[in-house]
């Protein structure tokens, strides 16, 4: 039965389930006689349903030669509040399919009272058009005082007859720095459950298993799955405070395991994020494993950078001997091979 939708696929990519199922009942092969609900479930279960396209229509045209206008209701010191009917109108285009095909709809609507106070119905996108329904707005307008039109960046908003309208009866124009005019209002209507989520160094008991989870992650990633953390570390690291929160305890450890030479990682692994041991002055540095000052990395360094200025320096040591510093490093030779090669490292020539 499969065999029999991927050939008709071949033919006719998004035939329907319904329509296959129709054929199927065509053939003289009983076996392809499955019921309308087993037929779903089995093309389901094989990935063979054809996806729905979405029926989004596009009213917006950005891209032109037309002045954008400053958005004078986003967040800020000059921020525009509607407080009184008549203060803010937001215009926006939306779409209706119907027999004899698309139509338009523009609408002018007052921010503070919500009410529609001016439409138009029409088949096409001309400014002309969309110019009617401000043209209605404007006959209904109650007196002259000052009045803010919002809006997208649409073409037939910044074109110079929609403008001049704006000149005539003394508008001011704001428009949007991306996106819809109801963004903002889009999501008070999409919330229903709000869920807060505290900060990481708020939940201790997560760290610790974070920790562990991700330094499983990179270890495996990296080839070095036996690393665990010594009791020291994790006394450090539950003391911290995480002002990056789960990507930063994430990022921090994929630095600690590229660059930690053994399988226990202590306080001074964890010192390469330096502001650890700012904030947990009272973990003390163990003198035998002190960081050698000729080999500590720049602080500024990102961490593609000090893994390539750790993969060179133990080159250099080992005079470019990929096996012993593949041994150093805590890596396999062929993972070190493609470090070199994914770093573009090139074995420096050798002075006679």
């Amino acid at each position: 039965m499969i065999d029999f939708v991927l050939a008709i696929r071949l033919r006719q990519p998004r035939i329907g389930t319904r329509k296959l199922h129709y054929l199927l009942h065509e053939q003289a092969d009983r076996a392809l006689h499955l019921g309308r609900d087993h037929l779903f479930q089995v093309l389901r279960a094989q990935r063979l349903l054809v996806p729905r396209r979405r029926a989004y229509h596009k009213t917006t045209h950005s891209h032109h030669r037309f002045r954008r206008h400053p958005n004078l209701l986003k967040p800020g010191p000059a921020q525009v509040v509607a407080s009184r009917p008549n203060q803010v109108w937001v215009a926006d285009i939306t779409y209706l399919p119907t027999r004899s095909g698309m139509s338009y709809v523009s609408l002018v609507t007052d921010a503070y009272s919500r009410k529609i106070v001016g439409h138009h119905v029409h088949e096409s996108l001309r400014s002309e058009d969309v110019e009617q329904a401000l043209r209605k707005a404007l006959r209904q307008r109650p007196g002259h005082q000052p009045l803010i039109h919002h809006s997208d960046r649409g073409i037939q908003y910044c074109c110079d007859s929609y403008q001049k309208l704006h000149y005539q009866h003394g508008i001011q124009c704001s428009m949007t720095d991306g996106y819809d005019c109801y963004r903002r209002d889009l999501f008070f209507r999409l919330r229903i459950i709000l869920i807060k989520v505290p900060r990481l160094y708020a939940r201790g008991n997560d760290i610790l298993l974070l920790a562990r989870h991700f330094l499983a992650q990179h270890g495996k990633r990296y080839g070095k799955p036996a690393l665990r953390f010594s009791p020291e570390a994790e006394t450090l690291l539950m003391s911290y405070s995480w002002p990056g929160n789960v990507r930063e305890l994430r990022n921090m450890l994929e630095q600690t395991v590229l660059l930690t030479p053994g399988n226990t990682i202590g306080p001074n692994q964890l010192t390469l994020c330096l502001s650890l041991i700012d904030e947990a002055p009272g973990m003390p540095l163990t003198p035998a494993t002190t960081v050698d000052p000729e080999n500590t990395l720049g602080d500024n360094l990102s961490l593609p950078e000090m893994e390539r200025d750790m993969v060179i320096r133990t080159l250099d040591r080992t005079d470019w001997n990929v096996t012993k510093s593949a041994r150093l490093l805590g890596l396999s030779r062929d993972m070190l091979r493609y470090r070199i090669e994914k770093l573009g490292l090139v074995r420096p020539e050798r002075q006679e």
